[in-house]
């Protein structure tokens, strides 16, 4: 497809794992034209792992096939000074350089944003690390289940009375992976009106530490820290997550008013508590909490989730069974607005995969090509780009500089 929005923009990603690639992802599906680098003898982590799976495994993984979409793959060992010379003679040709190491990692390749920018002033170029390019904790590596300790936000989550609880998915890596697409559009967006690009320095810890703006504040203010207070809420009640036993279901429910609670009465057939004056107001209810939660656990056990969760729609209260992810696969309105994308890769065969979540009527995301197998493009790239012939790429696969195989297939 032409015109989309980002048809000219050329992008070099470093990154592994997930929130770089998110990064990359986003701009890729837009039509940015990203150019995968992985280094010859060091796996990503999301490609997975040797003995994961037969045949090539390091070309299976999930996660790492689903981020990487739409985008050309080079290997390339920036350790050597024949990869690092490559490297900087894209570096010339791109518009973006997005990479997620610790600082010092780009430092030691000769690669910081001082050396790409006497290459290319008009370079905008990201770090995505865990704790910032300064402070103390500069150098320290960071992963998705350990920034949401340091954020803070485990603390926070968990039933009232007991441990922190991890969200249990990498939720650090889609928010600094979406925030990180967006300082990119804005800072290429200012080198427009300048003509220069920019360094943009993303703190995974202090993306995620935003969320609990609302806890840092009171905190602040009032000296105290938050309660765990697991499903419930101050302003609703009931508000909590209910086992639907029959089909092993679990159901969220939220009463939000008081008329609320009086239809919900009706529908779980408890006119006994819609009569007890005590309960008509959101403190008497939540003076009864354990009365209350119980009798909606009673009803729920006896239901089909689904069948419940059509009935309380239909009295008005908010209501929704927790989808697993085989629901998802089959959710009609996921499917309707085309959320799910179908791709055909090596390795895997024909599969859908997520799509964006961002639609542009007139320039909107496109699904090209599946995630490049290892170094697929190479040798394309290197000959079509900067003009390299057959002997030259033959003795940089010889000297280990490129490969479509990597050295250890092994990801730990």
């Amino acid at each position: 497809m032409t015109n989309r929005v980002l048809d000219n923009i050329r992008v070099l990603d470093l990154t592994a794992w997930q929130a770089g690639p998110t990064v990359t992802m986003i701009l890729a599906d837009f039509g940015a034209e990203v150019l995968k680098i992985e280094a010859p003898k060091r796996l990503d982590g999301w490609r997975g792992g040797a003995g994961l799976m037969q045949g090539k495994a390091y070309e299976r993984g999930a996660n790492w096939n689903a981020v990487n979409r739409n985008k050309l793959g080079l290997s390339l060992d920036l350790k050597s000074e024949a990869g690092r010379d490559l490297f900087l003679r894209l570096v010339d040709q791109a518009d973006v350089v997005v990479e997620n190491f610790t600082p010092r990692v780009m430092e030691n390749f000769g690669l910081n944003y001082e050396v790409l920018r006497e290459r290319n002033k008009r370079i905008v170029m990201i770090a995505l690390s865990g704790f910032g390019a300064t402070g103390p904790w500069r150098d320290y590596s960071a992963f998705a289940f350990p920034t949401e300790e340091v954020s803070g936000l485990a603390y926070l989550n968990g039933d009232r009375g007991g441990p922190p609880i991890l969200v249990g998915q990498p939720v650090t890596d889609a928010l600094a992976g979406a925030m990180g697409a967006f300082a990119i559009l804005a800072a290429l967006q200012k080198r427009e009106r300048t003509g220069e690009g920019d360094y943009i320095d993303l703190s995974q810890i202090e993306t995620l530490s935003h969320g609990i703006a609302s806890e840092l504040i009171d905190a602040q203010l009032n000296g105290r820290d938050a309660e765990r207070r697991g499903n419930e809420r101050e302003d609703m009640e009931p508000h909590g997550v209910y086992r639907c036993l029959p089909d092993e279901t679990w159901i969220a429910i939220a009463v939000q008013s008081d008329s609320d609670w009086a239809r919900l009465c009706g529908v779980i057939s408890r006119p006994d508590l819609a009569a007890d004056a005590s309960l008509g107001s959101l403190a008497g209810r939540k003076s009864a909490h354990a009365l209350v939660d119980d009798a909606v656990r009673e009803w729920v056990a006896s239901c089909n989730g689904f069948e419940a969760e059509a009935e309380l729609q239909r009295a008005g209260i908010a209501a929704s069974i927790c989808m697993r992810p085989s629901h998802l696969m089959q959710d009609e309105q996921l499917w309707a607005r085309g959320f799910f994308q179908m791709l055909d890769r090596e390795e895997l065969g024909t599969h859908p995969y997520p799509g964006a979540v961002v639609r542009l009527t007139k320039t909107p995301a496109t699904f090209d090509r599946p995630a490049p197998l290892f170094g697929q493009h190479t040798r394309e790239i290197l000959r079509e780009r900067l003009g390299l012939g057959q002997d030259e790429l033959d003795a940089l696969d010889a000297a280990g500089v490129t490969s479509t195989v990597p050295a250890n297939q092994d990801w730990r």
